[in-house]
């Protein structure tokens, strides 16, 4: 799995599916859809169509609707993210535009953002504004360390799995201090016993503190 950048392609937990991304900003807020239980299928850059509509509302907004550059060919209008969420009872979409802080303000970025909240609006359907910050970007970056094996398709046996969660007690510790008890008390190398840990927070057998820098700090607060 490619590293965060400026794009990305990512094996997505919830959908089984590559997904691709143009900017660090998607790749945050990807992590964090992809972690919660409520999401049952995200889907990326979805196309606003048919055409009509959004030529329809830009000339009620009295903008410009965007063409392809070089052509007079109208540009389709896309929405970062459609997700499919269920609380257990219904199941509805929500439409996400993911914006940096620093540009929501410009006139023509918030010009389309109002097309793509009125396209919404119609087909009924909620329309909201992601803007990273500093604790849901440390958020991502714990999901994306803690589930990338996962992605990679690792699979743990269940025995191991039920032995190894007796071994954690709930509280701080340091990442290391754990990964070496998992690794004598199931006589297991060091590098695989680190994947069990991380597997058994991505599979959520063990609640932690994703609020807490855990990357950068090698520690974890353990609730389970």
């Amino acid at each position: 799995m490619p590293s965060i950048g400026a794009s990305s392609k990512i094996k997505g937990v919830t959908t089984s599916r590559t997904h691709h991304f143009l900017s660090e900003n998607e790749t945050t807020f990807f992590y964090l859809v992809d972690f919660c239980d409520s999401i049952s299928d995200i889907r990326e850059q979805f196309p606003l169509l048919p055409l009509d509509l959004s030529l329809k509302i830009a000339k009620t907004l009295d903008y410009r609707h965007p063409k392809v550059p070089g052509t007079d060919t109208l540009n389709i209008f896309t929405t970062d993210f459609l997700l499919t969420v269920s609380d257990g009872s219904k199941t509805c979409f929500e439409a996400v535009s993911v914006k940096p802080h620093l540009n929501i303000g410009e006139q023509n970025v918030a010009k389309k953002l109002e097309i793509e909240r009125l396209w919404w609006n119609i087909q009924n359907i909620e329309f909201h504004i992601f803007i990273p910050n500093h604790k849901n970007k440390i958020q991502s970056k714990n999901i994306q360390w803690f589930t990338m094996k996962l992605r990679d398709g690792i699979k743990i046996p269940e025995e191991l799995i039920s032995e190894t969660l007796k071994l954690i007690i709930p509280g701080v510790h340091i990442i290391d201090d754990i990964v070496n008890k998992i690794a004598r008390n199931q006589s297991l190398d060091k590098y695989y016993a680190m994947y069990v840990f991380k597997y058994m927070v991505a599979k959520k057998l063990m609640k932690v503190n994703m609020d807490l820098p855990i990357v950068e700090q090698g520690v974890v607060e353990i609730f389970h």
